[in-house]
């Protein structure tokens, strides 16, 4: 019976010593940087749903200068090889988040710091998903995996074997070799992700659709809860979820990094959204936290001040029309859906934070988010609100419409 264990010991350790070795190799996740000859695994289709594992990794092998921080509004829309980055090129990288909180962010800045020279980054901040106390943040993201002065590099490496030696990244692993097909590319080298799942959608569906689809499921995992459970600033322990965002500051401050700061821009009908649900108030209560937080004058350890730019307003180029219901052809030029952007409107917020001469930024598009002007500022928008409501009837009984029926229905979907 001794013997028998002993063997079964060894047998089950060789097993996971070649699991372990076989998933470091292949590397699905782009953790361990390995490259195969002839490029065999140069394709990695399971790093889509695993980004928030690999992307770390590869920022701490690359070490860039700039980075951008953010959800997957960021992970699409902001490209690191734009021409407005005023660091050098191949220094800069997409380390957003799909889903992402701001303590993820909080942990990603922190690993960025230590693990890295990073000198700029470019933070954007989203209202709705990132600051709600009732949001779990990004998937799979994993903060023993990230670098910080109590969590050393060898210790993030010690870490990762659980994966490495996993039956379910070993799957991932077989998939990698057996579909190294182009086509399924979604990440670029920079870590963008690039259009390939909203080219798809909008082909098959049109972007009427898209919108829809999308507003749809906020409502769903909103509109049927009390209104106090569908929003808040404030968590289990009674503390501003914002606070996250003062620590990354003071942080910055104290490292010398370069930090801009600017509020998703969001298509007007996101906007309309929030004001169907009835978080319009929570929405001006979180920009006048965030001016002060960004100024020094709230939850911050220092004074420094830093800049935040507000896109999440009725624009010029917020307002794009959405195209008619069963037109799979017209495509529109800055939005995919209500919530994510294009690259080319991006590029636009890029050049606009970093003060990049460009004819086709109009002057409405990011605004500057000033503490002592909040008044006057937010009632702008309100008005712009209206303007747009008056402006827009067939978009606002559409989504008036869904919210009706939502209500009706009684669902309550997680996002």
């Amino acid at each position: 019976m001794h013997s028998y264990l002993k063997i079964l010991a060894c047998v089950t350790g060789a097993l996971m010593v070649a699991i372990t070795g076989a998933n470091y190799l292949i590397d699905p996740y782009m953790m361990s940087g390995v490259l195969l000859p002839h490029g065999l695994n140069a394709i990695k289709p399971a790093f889509s749903d695993h980004h928030a594992l690999g992307k770390p990794f590869v920022f701490a092998q690359r070490k860039p200068l700039a980075i951008v921080l953010g959800t997957s509004r960021e992970n699409h829309g902001i490209d690191p090889d734009y021409d407005a980055w005023p660091a050098p090129a191949q220094q800069r990288f997409n380390l957003a988040l799909d889903s992402a909180s701001i303590g993820d962010l909080e942990r990603l800045f922190e690993h960025a710091t230590t693990a890295g020279a990073v000198r700029q980054v470019v933070i954007a901040l989203d209202f709705l998903n990132m600051f709600d106390a009732n949001m779990h943040g990004a998937i799979n993201f994993d903060a023993d995996l990230l670098q910080s002065e109590r969590h050393s590099a060898a210790r993030t490496r010690l870490n990762s074997l659980r994966y490495f030696a996993s039956w379910a990244m070993l799957r991932d692993s077989v998939e990698t070799l057996r579909n190294q097909d182009p086509q399924l590319i979604e990440f670029e080298a920079t870590g963008r992700r690039n259009a390939r799942v909203f080219d798809s959608a909008a082909h098959r569906f049109g972007q009427q659709h898209m919108f829809t689809f999308s507003e749809t499921r906020y409502l769903r995992a909103r509109a049927n809860l009390p209104l106090q459970q569908r929003y808040s600033l404030t968590d289990k322990q009674g503390l501003p979820t914002l606070l996250p965002l003062a620590r990354i500051l003071d942080s910055a401050a104290a490292k010398r990094v370069d930090v801009r700061i600017y509020m998703t821009p969001v298509h007007a009908r996101q906007l309309e959204i929030y004001r169907l649900l009835e978080l319009w108030p929570a929405l001006e209560d979180w920009k006048s936290a965030v001016a002060r937080i960004a100024e020094g004058s709230y939850l911050r350890r220092s004074t420094s001040h830093f800049t935040v730019w507000d896109f999440s307003d009725y624009s010029q180029l917020t307002t794009e029309a959405v195209p008619e219901p069963g037109d799979v052809t017209t495509r529109m030029r800055w939005y995919w859906e209500s919530s994510h952007y294009t690259r080319a409107l991006g590029n636009l917020v890029l050049d606009r934070i970093f003060a990049r001469e460009n004819p086709e930024l109009p002057a409405d598009f990011g605004l500057l988010l000033r503490n002592g002007e909040l008044d006057a500022y937010l009632a702008g928008i309100r008005e712009r609100g209206r303007r747009y409501r008056e402006s827009h009837p067939r978009d606002i009984e559409q989504l008036t419409r869904a919210a009706d029926e939502v209500a009706v229905s009684g669902i309550v979907l997680a996002m």
